[in-house]
């Protein structure tokens, strides 16, 4: 911050305004308000299932000894 030539003070307010005028914090993919299925038709919501779907077969599973002794 010093390098910018800005206050710690100065950046912590304008993270602060940051996060009241999006309603989320800066720098993460998060969505704001989670998705209500009254609020999708069908289409859309198969259309997101099946890219959950595809990401997760994309992934290579951990695994289970990782986790569990057997």
């Amino acid at each position: 911050m010093a390098q910018l030539g800005l206050p710690a003070s100065v950046v912590i307010n304008m993270l602060y305004k940051q996060i009241i005028m999006t309603k989320s914090i800066p720098f993460l993919s998060i969505p704001t308000v989670p998705i209500d299925l009254d609020e999708i038709d069908v289409a859309e919501f198969d259309t997101m299932m099946r890219k959950g779907l595809k990401r997760q077969s994309l992934t290579v599973p951990d695994p289970l000894p990782k986790y569990f002794q057997i």
